[in-house]
C-alpha cells in the first residue's frame, strides 16, 4: 500500500498487523478494514543493539522468520525492544530485547489476570491459569516510538504499566492499557547466537554502525550500539590515526598512549571529557574528569549526581584491576558499599563489579574479610515462594540443591557507588534481600519497590582471591568469624583418607554383622544339677568336626535374687586340660519407691577356639548364694561367627570420621549462632 501522508510504498499485511509506521515519513497509519488512518507521527528511532532489525530475514529454532516491526519501551532503567516476527509457518511471535538478554514470547489472549497493576508488588504470587507464577519487577514503560507492521495500535509518549513474572525457567510478562485490559505474554529465554541473520537478505541489518578503518586491505568494524564513539585519545582527546591499527590497538600520535578499540567511548554530559566503558550493557558509569556520576541507560546519557572522592572507602581492590578466576580474565570495572543496621551498628558489604568480554558481568563480593563470586541469575525457584516473609532456617529447593533461609534484610542501604554498572545506581538506594545458603553456595533474592532478582554466589577463600588479583594473601583483610556459607576446609588428601577410612569401616561393620547372624552348629546340651556340679563334674563328651573352629558354651540358670559361679576346663580324649575359663550368673530384682528394678542375667557365654577337629569334654565346678541352687543348662556351639573384632576395627576406622562429624557440628553451630 500507499502511505496516505508522502505516497511512498510501504509493507502493509492485514493478516497481521493491524498499525504500520511509514519508514520514509514515521506517519504512524492504523490499518482500517476500509480505509488507512493517519494516527500521528513516531520518532525515528536509534539502531538497535542486537542482530535483528525491521525487515531482517534469518531462522532461529529450525523456523525461517521475517521481522514485521519493533517496538521500543523506556523505563526507569532504559529501555528494551520489542520484535514482531513472521514465522515460516504463517504463525507470529514476539523477542524481547533488554540489553544482553533475548526471551521468546507469543500472546495468550485466553489468559486473564484478576490483580490490578496497583496491586502487584516484586515477589508476591499470582494465578496465571492453573499456575502459580513470581513478580519479579514492576514499572511503567513510555512507548519512545515503533517500526514496520504491529498488531496492535501504539502511540509515542503512551504510559504502559507492566510487570514481568517468572516461574523456573519460563517466564511472562503483563501489560495493562489505560481500559484496564490486559495482554499477558508467555515466553522463556533464548540465546541470542541462536538467531541466525540471513546477510543477503535484505533488510535492516544489524544496527551496528561501520567506521571503516582500512589497514593492509582490512576494514574494521567498532560496535556503536546505537550510541556515539569519538576515535579520540582516552589519556589527551586527540584525533586517532587510523593508521596506526594494529589489530585492536591504537597508539596515539600526540601522547603515545595505546588506545583500546575494544572499548565503547561517550562524551561526558557534564564535562565533555570523553568517558570509556567495557560493555554495550553497562547503565552507569563515572567521569574521571569531572567525578559525575553518568546514566548511559537512555539514548541520551545524562549526570545525576557526582563523587566526593574524600569519602572514598579504602578497599584492597582498584577499578580498572584484572582478575583472573578459574581459567577467566576479567577486569574489576565498578564498586558499591552497602550497609544494613542493627541494633545502631551499620555491617558493611563490599561488592565489585567484573566484566569478562566472553562471560559478561560477575559479582566478587567481600563481607567480614570473606569473599564470594557471584552471578546473576534469569530466574529464581520454580516454587511458590513469599520470599520477603520467609523465616530463618526455613528450606526450600533451587535447581538440584535444598537451601536454608540465613538472614532476611528489608532495608540495605548504598553508601557509596564507583564505576561501570549495569544498572543505575546511587547513594542513598535502598533494597532488601534475602539468603539463603547450601554451602558453599548462597542462593539471594533482592527486591525494591518494583524489582526483585536472583543471584547466585559462590564462596572463594582468600588464598584463591588473592591469586586471582596477583596480590599477597597479607593485602587482604583477614576474615572474621565463619561466613553464611563458608564450607569445610579440607585438603584433598585429607578427605581422600576420611572416604577410605569410613569405606572401610562400613565393610568391617558389615562384616561384623554378618557374623553375628552366624550362630553356629549346636554340638551338645546338657544339665548339671546341683548336687553334681558343688564337687567336680566330667561332663558327656562332644564332637568338633573342624579344625580351627571358634565355639561357644552358653551357661543359664534359673538364679532369683542368688548367684552362682562356675569353673571351667577343657579336657580332650587324653584327659589333658587345654584351658580353663569361668562363668557367672546373677540376678537381683525388686521394687523401691513403687518402682520394680532389676539388675544382672539369668545367663552367661563364653567363646573358645578349637584347633584340632577331636571329642571333648567339659569339667565343671559351681557355688551359690544368696538363694537356693538351680539346676544348670549347658549348650555348646561349633563354628561361631565373632563379631567384636570386626566391629572394633570399624569403630577405630569410624575416628576419622566422627572427627570430621564433630568439626562440622562445631562449624555450623557457630554458623547459626546468632552472635
Amino acid at each position: 500500500m500507499n502511505c496516505p501522508s508522502c505516497a511512498a510504498e510501504i509493507a502493509a499485511d492485514a493478516r497481521y498487523a493491524l498499525l504500520s509506521v511509514c519508514p520514509y515519513c514515521e506517519s504512524a497509519i492504523v490499518l482500517d478494514a476500509d480505509v488507512a488512518k493517519i494516527a500521528g507521527k513516531m520518532s525515528a528511532l536509534a539502531a538497535p543493539r542486537g542482530p535483528l532489525s525491521v525487515g531482517a530475514r534469518g531462522s532461529f529454532l529450525q523456523h525461517a522468520f521475517v521481522v514485521l516491526g519493533r517496538v521500543r519501551y523506556g523505563y526507569e532503567r532504559g529501555f528494551w525492544d520489542e520484535w514482531y516476527l513472521q514465522l515460516d509457518d504463517g504463525s507470529t511471535v514476539w523477542i524481547s530485547e533488554d540489553g544482553a538478554d533475548f526471551s521468546l514470547q507469543t500472546l495468550d489472549a485466553k489468559l486473564n489476570v484478576a490483580e490490578s497493576f496497583d496491586e502487584l508488588s516484586p515477589g508476591q504470587r499470582i494465578q496465571l491459569g492453573d499456575k502459580t507464577w513470581h513478580v519479579n519487577e514492576i514499572g511503567i514503560a513510555e512507548c519512545e516510538g515503533g517500526q514496520g507492521q504491529l498488531p496492535f495500535v501504539v502511540s509515542q509518549g503512551e504510559k504502559v504499566p507492566f510487570a514481568d513474572l517468572s516461574r523456573g525457567k519460563k517466564f511472562a510478562s503483563i501489560e495493562y492499557d489505560g481500559e484496564g485490559e490486559t495482554r499477558v505474554f508467555l515466553g522463556r529465554r533464548i540465546n541470542s547466537q541462536s538467531i541466525e541473520i540471513d546477510a543477503s537478505g535484505g533488510g535492516g541489518g544489524s544496527g551496528l554502525s561501520d567506521e571503516g578503518l582500512s589497514t593492509s586491505g582490512r576494514k574494521r568494524v567498532v560496535k556503536q550500539a546505537g550510541r556515539s564513539k569519538n576515535l579520540r585519545c582516552e589519556s589527551c582527546g586527540a584525533p586517532v590515526d587510523p593508521s596506526g591499527l594494529e589489530g585492536s590497538k591504537l597508539s596515539c600520535g600526540s601522547c603515545g598512549k595505546v588506545v583500546d578499540l575494544s572499548l565503547h567511548r561517550i562524551d561526558c554530559p557534564s564535562c565533555s571529557e570523553l568517558i570509556t566503558y567495557r560493555s554495550s550493557d553497562a547503565a552507569s558509569v563515572d567521569c574521571q574528569h569531572c567525578h559525575a556520576r553518568i546514566d548511559i541507560s537512555a539514548e541520551q546519557p545524562t549526570a545525576f549526581g557526582a563523587l566526593y572522592l574524600q569519602d572514598r572507602p579504602k578497599t584492597p581492590i582498584q577499578i580498572g584491576a584484572p582478575f583472573e578466576f578459574r581459567g577467566a580474565r576479567y577486569h574489576v570495572c565498578g564498586f558499591i558499599r552497602s550497609y544494613m543496621t542493627d541494633e545502631g551498628v551499620r555491617y558493611y558489604n563490599n561488592e565489585w563489579l567484573l566484566h569478562s568480554p566472553k562471560h559478561g558481568y560477575r559479582i566478587l563480593e567481600s563481607y567480614a574479610g570473606h569473599w564470594s563470586f557471584v552471578k546473576k541469575l534469569s530466574s529464581g525457584p520454580s516454587q511458590a515462594l513469599r520470599v520477603r516473609q520467609l523465616k530463618r532456617k526455613s528450606r526450600f529447593r533451587f535447581g538440584d540443591q535444598q537451601y536454608r533461609v540465613f538472614e532476611t534484610c528489608h532495608r540495605s542501604v548504598i553508601d557509596w557507588v564507583e564505576g561501570e554498572l549495569d544498572w543505575v545506581a546511587q547513594v542513598g538506594d535502598v533494597s532488601g534481600y534475602m539468603d539463603a545458603i547450601s554451602p558453599p553456595l548462597m542462593l539471594s533474592a533482592t527486591w525494591t519497590e518494583t524489582e526483585m532478582e536472583w543471584y547466585l554466589g559462590e564462596y572463594v577463600c582468600p588464598e584463591e582471591i588473592a591469586k586471582g588479583l596477583g596480590k599477597p594473601l597479607t593485602s587482604l583483610p583477614r576474615p572474621k568469624g565463619i561466613a553464611p556459607h563458608q564450607p569445610i576446609v579440607e585438603s584433598p588428601r585429607n578427605r581422600q583418607m576420611r572416604m577410605l577410612t569410613t569405606a572401610f569401616a562400613v565393610l568391617f561393620l558389615l562384616v561384623g554383622f554378618i557374623q553375628l547372624s552366624k550362630s553356629g552348629t549346636r554340638i551338645a546340651d546338657f544339665q548339671v544339677q546341683p548336687q553334681e556340679y558343688a564337687g567336680e563334674y566330667l561332663s558327656p563328651s562332644f564332637v568338633v568336626s573342624k579344625d580351627a573352629v571358634t565355639c561357644s558354651s552358653e551357661f543359664q540358670a534359673n538364679s532369683d535374687n542368688s548367684w552362682h559361679y562356675f569353673d571351667v576346663a577343657l579336657i580332650n580324649d587324653k584327659d589333658e586340660a587345654l584351658f580353663d575359663y569361668s562363668a557367672e550368673i546373677s540376678y537381683y530384682h525388686g521394687y523401691s519407691g513403687g518402682e520394680s528394678w532389676s539388675e544382672g542375667s539369668r545367663s552367661d557365654s563364653q567363646l573358645f577356639r578349637i584347633e584340632k577337629a577331636g571329642s571333648y569334654r567339659l569339667l565343671l565346678k559351681g557355688q551359690y548364694g544368696d538363694g537356693p541352687a538351680q539346676a544348670l543348662h549347658v549348650q555348646i556351639y561349633e563354628d561361631v561367627g565373632v563379631a567384636r573384632y570386626f566391629i572394633l576395627i570399624a569403630l577405630a576406622l569410624s575416628l576419622w570420621f566422627m572427627f570430621w562429624l564433630l568439626r562440622k557440628f562445631s562449624m555450623e553451630s557457630r554458623r547459626w549462632s546468632d552472635d
